[in-house]
């Protein structure tokens, strides 16, 4: 009672008995696409492929929040009201109310213009600050989104706050009664 499929892209798949997958990785659902919307969902990863590629060709830091060794290399520092947790997983860290999280970033102070920071879009009705060198660069209200999609915004920084530097500090403050987060990675970026 094993059987493969025949239509499956990008590469077919075994189906077996459940009982026969005991410690082993299962899928119960498939996206199913017509030939055109199958075509439209490979040139929309196509592109996002590119997209990503070309943030790392401008990258000059990347802080992949809420894993232990990334949060030690860039000096993290947060209240005790900031917390890690996963979401498809990806780690991220927010701050409750009245509570913080910050860190380190390397920069070039030549050519570094933005931090590009990746939210989800289940988190909504959240309201802080992002501060870098102490100075507020943006205050950030998350709307939501698709829920289980990540997405990305850019916040410059001025050239006042990084010239002569190599590091800068930035802070998440979770002001007006709302949390800071879920950050899932911060980037510089040129």
């Amino acid at each position: 009672m094993i059987f493969k499929t025949t239509v499956g892209k990008p590469l077919d798949v075994t189906l077996k008995p459940f009982y026969s997958v005991y410690k082993q990785h299962y899928m119960v659902y498939w996206d199913l696409f017509t030939p055109a919307g199958w075509q439209a969902r490979k040139a929309s990863y196509k592109a996002e492929l590119e997209r990503q590629k070309s943030i790392d060709a401008r990258t000059v830091d990347v802080f992949r929040i809420g894993e232990m060794q990334p949060e030690r290399d860039h000096h993290l520092t947060a209240s005790d009201n900031s917390y890690v947790s996963e979401a498809f997983g990806k780690h991220g860290r927010e701050a409750r109310s009245g509570g913080f999280f910050e860190f380190d970033m390397k920069i070039d102070p030549n050519n570094t213009d933005s931090l590009l920071v990746t939210y989800i879009g289940a988190d909504k009705n959240r309201k802080f600050d992002i501060i870098v060198e102490g100075n507020l660069i943006a205050t950030e209200h998350l709307e939501g989104g698709q829920s289980d999609k990540f997405y990305d915004r850019t916040y410059g920084i001025p050239k006042a706050l990084i010239q002569g530097k190599i590091n800068i500090r930035v802070r998440f403050d979770a002001k007006y009664k709302s949390t800071a987060g879920r950050a899932f990675s911060v980037r510089v970026i040129r």
